[in-house]
């Protein structure tokens, strides 16, 4: 007589040693938890049923655990790794972004009698270093001053008004950045707030400097202790003809030394347009003109092209920095690549389910939204996720997928976390956190050489409040220490 269990066991081979058939690994799975794990649960106060867990060896058919594996959740920034997996494998490691500058017009002296046109590419990672060497090679081919205007090309995105305060009211925050296809600099400015011996003001300096932004500092200097309660800081962004006027205020103790934020101050169009006025005019040039949006001139001439860095490093700065706007940018260039321009939401949602379909992936639950993770109703399943670590792990890419992932205690946004010497090395996993969410993703290397893929999803109440971190490492702490089985 066949037990239930032999059955189940019969059910899961079949599904994995099929021709052509669908990975699905939450058949046949412990339908329990650890007891370990179930008991921090409930000292944590977490409701089982608000957890998803799937844990397996990366060449296991059966996994050691599927914890509702099939419930749709939302993963928050976990969602990265879904549009950098799609990524790599429409683009591959290599791929750049190439965008483009053009001009109207002769040059004559050293200046340009004319406008010159940024076709923007939807490259994720042009940034002000960036900006400094393509105003160099305008310079080795004879442009120093512009006459006309600067028009921005965003045309190869096709995407909705960005209302950056939408998410969650905090618009300046860089977290809430909208793509486009010229963005410069993460659409953000870094602050450097440095007190001053003998000044009743703290002094704030700013990169990149852009023509048209002043900064006002009405922070006041106070004596005491550095203590996170005696720091009070506003921001308010004033615009007027062109002009954005960013005023600090509150107070901030000298002894709390050099601090830096980044803020989204200013429109990514107005920042790139102001910064390269700006670095005209450093380099003793100058941009008459002013900003226009819209497209290229016909006939434009190309000047150069600008080429990115390669997907590999982009993916990596987006996974082990969280970086919601580059992740967005990504998950556009999916979709134009396998659609065509313009590139549109919708384009990369079907890009996407195209490619997890190609690989044999199921996740009948997927809702991206962005691609960024940062979404209330964004939604995935723990099956799902794993099915596609498995086909990242078996893939030509799963080099730079793996190595784009944080590694807790020594990079990214995991750097100050799990800092024990019995994890150093042994972690590479995405995390995400917004209000209510906790979720984690990755590759574990455990006891005898075993490397287990998991993911661990968690919807409650108050759990992105310390206590979704807390049983990360709980779960970090048993993998790493779990014996062959």
């Amino acid at each position: 007589m066949i037990s239930s269990w032999q059955v189940i066991w019969l059910a899961v081979a079949g599904l994995w040693l099929g021709a052509g058939v669908y990975a699905d690994i939450s058949i046949g799975a412990s339908d329990a938890l650890p007891l370990e794990l179930q008991r921090h649960l409930g000292k944590l106060g977490i409701p089982p049923a608000a957890v998803s867990l799937v844990v397996t060896e990366v060449d296991a058919e059966i996994p050691l655990i599927a914890w509702h594996a099939d419930a749709p959740r939302n993963p928050a920034s976990v969602m990265k790794i879904v549009t950098t997996f799609a990524a790599l494998s429409e683009l591959g490691p290599g791929y750049q972004w190439q965008s483009e500058i053009r001009r109207t017009g002769l040059i004559r002296n050293g200046t340009l009698e004319g406008d010159l046109v940024f076709v923007g590419g939807g490259d994720p990672y042009f940034v002000a270093e960036d900006l400094w060497s393509l105003v160099q090679q305008l310079e080795l081919r004879g442009i120093h001053s512009v006459a006309g205007d600067f028009i921005i090309d965003n045309t190869y995105f096709d995407v909705p008004d960005h209302d950056a305060g939408a998410f969650d009211g905090r618009r300046y925050r860089p977290y809430n950045v909208g793509p486009g296809a010229a963005l410069f600099n993460f659409g953000n400015t870094d602050f450097y707030l440095v007190p001053l011996a003998g000044r009743a003001t703290v002094e704030i300096r700013h990169a990149p400097h852009a023509r048209g932004l002043n900064v006002v500092s009405e922070v006041r200097q106070i004596a005491g202790a550095c203590r996170g309660n005696r720091i009070k800081l506003r921001l308010n962004v004033e615009q007027q003809e062109g002009q954005y006027t960013v005023r600090f205020s509150g107070r901030y103790p000298a002894s709390c030394g050099r601090y830096h934020l980044s803020r989204a101050v200013l429109p990514s169009d107005e920042l790139l347009f102001g910064a390269f006025a700006n670095q005209l005019t450093e380099r003793g040039g100058e941009l008459r003109g002013n900003l226009l949006i819209g497209t290229s001139p016909s006939d434009a001439t190309r000047i150069m092209r600008v080429s990115s860095r390669t997907l590999a490093e982009v993916i990596r700065s987006i996974n082990k920095f969280s970086n919601n706007v580059m992740s967005r940018q990504l998950f556009l260039t999916v979709g134009a690549h396998q659609s065509g321009a313009p590139a549109t939401v919708e384009k990369a949602q079907r890009a996407v389910a195209r490619i997890l379909d190609e690989h044999k992936v199921l996740m009948p639950h997927l809702n991206m939204a962005n691609g960024s993770g940062l979404c209330r109703d964004c939604t995935v399943t723990a099956s799902g996720l794993i099915a596609m670590l498995q086909a990242a792990w078996n893939s030509t890419f799963m080099p730079e997928f793996f190595a784009s992932l944080p590694v807790p205690g020594e990079d990214g946004a995991l750097k100050n976390r799990f800092q024990s010497g019995k994890f150093k090395g042994r972690i590479h996993m995405k995390t995400g956190t917004i209000d209510h969410v906790s979720a984690a993703a990755g590759l574990v290397h455990g006891e005898g050489g075993r490397r287990y893929l998991f993911v661990l999803l968690m919807n409650h109440h108050n759990i992105h409040r310390g206590k979704g971190q807390a049983f990360q490492r709980r779960l970090m702490n048993w993998l790493t220490s779990l014996q062959s089985r």
